[in-house]
């Protein structure tokens, strides 16, 4: 695969203090919680990444939508190590305003752009969460159609080219901890070239 651009996004509401259905699972710890397998995904996706990528984390509630740096960071070995830092670090609180996610996501893609800081090649969005929004599902849609253009549907998705108020597409993929996800959740990966994962 090519380098990339990826932009963690995670949920840290009070809400990914729940525990996840432990049906089916054997490896399942009776104390984890929703935020611990949401920070061993995130943690796992940086693992994969090489220098020639760069990433950001997002972290979101109700006490607002922050990242590490306002821009990406190349992923060298250090950079890894400060990233995987920031989210082992990140607790539970609060309500899950994904608009601000979505906001704050596409503004360190903006910057990073603007900076330099960027692969030049393909942007990707990947969102963890319980998949329940706590503001209104289409000011999200909207958020995301202005600053992403589409929704886009089969041929319509050419990465290179698409729309978006970036100059091309950023793939969205959603991935929901818990049985409870909201619809919001596929129709944003499948309106934007991305995947859709409920983890329950």
């Amino acid at each position: 695969a090519g380098s990339k651009d990826v932009i963690i996004v995670i949920d840290t509401s009070g809400s990914m203090n729940s525990r996840p259905s432990q049906s089916g699972c054997t490896e399942c710890s009776s104390t984890d919680n929703r935020m611990d397998y949401v920070k061993e995904a995130a943690s796992w996706v940086i693992n994969t990444l090489s220098a020639a990528d760069y990433a950001m984390v997002v972290e979101f509630s109700d006490n607002g939508a922050r990242s590490q740096s306002s821009t990406m960071l190349p992923m060298n070995m250090l950079n890894r190590a400060i990233l995987k830092d920031y989210i082992s670090g990140l607790s539970p609180d609060g309500n899950t305003p994904m608009d601000k996610a979505f906001e704050k996501a596409f503004e360190v893609i903006e910057d990073s752009e603007a900076a330099g800081k960027t692969s030049g090649c393909t942007k990707n969005i990947l969102f963890l969460t319980d998949g329940q929004n706590s503001g209104d599902d289409q000011t999200v849609i909207d958020i995301i159609q202005q600053k992403n253009g589409g929704p886009y549907e089969g041929e319509d998705l050419h990465y290179e080219s698409g729309s978006g108020q970036n100059g091309d597409l950023t793939l969205i993929s959603t991935y929901a901890f818990g049985d409870g996800a909201s619809p919001l959740m596929s129709q944003i990966a499948c309106e934007h070239g991305g995947v859709y994962h409920n983890i329950a």
